[in-house]
């Protein structure tokens, strides 16, 4: 069995994308004070994301951390849009000017509307025909 290579990061100093586009750099801080650069290819920032998103809903529910609402990026612009097979797509602006986009499918997009209804007014939405409540 052969060891995986590992650092341990203290902060993320800066970020920049290369030259011809195809990289995502960042460069951070080292717990040993040293400094790195890693060079993330575009084709797999998603999958980064992804990955990043879930480690820390799995760290949160490690450490018994009550609220995935504790720390949450501020929002500065949002966008909807249909994607080419006519599904909804959410896309946020936040943080330091980043954005990502989010696939809406099914009931979801309903469901939003009514949650943002209870939230935004204090009233629920209308009960749809022949549902009871």
């Amino acid at each position: 069995m052969t060891d995986t290579a590992r650092i341990s990061v203290a902060k993320v100093l800066s970020s920049q994308i290369s030259s011809d586009g195809q990289f995502v750099l960042l460069k951070v801080l080292q717990t040993t004070g040293d400094e790195c650069e890693l060079a993330i290819p575009r084709g797999t920032l998603l999958s980064v994301i992804n990955h990043i998103a879930l480690c820390k809903l799995h760290s949160d529910h490690s450490l018994k951390l009550e609220s995935s609402f504790r720390e949450s990026f501020k929002t500065s612009w949002w966008e909807m849009g249909y994607l080419p097979d006519r599904s909804l797509a959410l896309a946020l602006t936040f943080g330091l000017g980043g954005k990502l986009s989010f696939m809406l499918p099914g009931d979801i997009p309903a469901a939003m509307l009514e949650a943002l209804q209870v939230f935004v007014t204090g009233t629920s939405a209308p009960a749809s025909p022949g549902r009871t409540n």
